[in-house]
């Protein structure tokens, strides 16, 4: 491998790891909207981007499905592999290890050849998805107020399965299984949470 191939899998090892450190250095994150984008960097988009480059396929949109599904498979798997190995979760602990799996699988992506969509090329897809990406913070933050099924029963659901790999949350209802949204939102929240 020529030694530029040795910077790009090294550029991108580091680039990926860089939502992580806050978090790993202690920060807590507030209701802000920059807040709400870090952690949807950390959980969601940095993770998504690491598996991107490992899928190294061809299309925007079949890139975008393998970025969210490795980002589902790398929250789930270092949840997994916390409580297997007896760490309590916390924002320290999760963050290191998600970031070091995503610095690792966007490294070796890197290294197998794989590429994000060029921006000249799929601009309407970067900025659609930029556009996304920051608006869906503004509005978490900003715009939807409090509501019960988002603020405590999905949330209560994320941390049963952060802390304890079952998403169990009682509620005003009586249930102990709160699946009114897809089980990837609850995954998700479950990092964010812990982040």
């Amino acid at each position: 491998m020529s030694r530029g191939r040795w910077t790009a899998i090294a550029a991108t090892g580091v680039g990926l790891s860089l939502p992580y450190w806050p978090f790993v250095f202690g920060y807590q994150a507030g209701e802000s909207a920059a807040a709400a984008c870090l952690l949807g960097l950390a959980a969601v988009a940095a993770p998504a981007v690491a598996g991107m480059l490992w899928a190294r396929g061809r299309g925007a949109a079949r890139l975008f499905v393998h970025g969210l599904a490795a980002a589902a498979l790398a929250n789930v798997t270092v949840a997994l592999l916390g409580k297997g190995l007896g760490i309590a979760p916390s924002s320290t602990s999760f963050a290191g290890a998600l970031g070091l799996l995503t610095s690792l699988v966007g490294a070796v992506g890197v290294a197998r050849g794989g590429s994000l969509p060029d921006p000249r090329r799929h601009a309407l897809g970067w900025v659609l998805g930029l556009g996304v990406f920051a608006g869906t913070a503004w509005v978490g933050t900003s715009l939807v107020p409090p509501l019960e099924d988002q603020d405590t029963e999905v949330q209560g659901t994320a941390y049963g399965l952060a802390h304890d790999l079952e998403p169990l949350c009682l509620t005003n209802r009586s249930t102990l299984y709160f699946f009114a949204h897809p089980l990837l939102l609850h995954a998700l929240n479950a990092a964010t949470l812990t982040l």
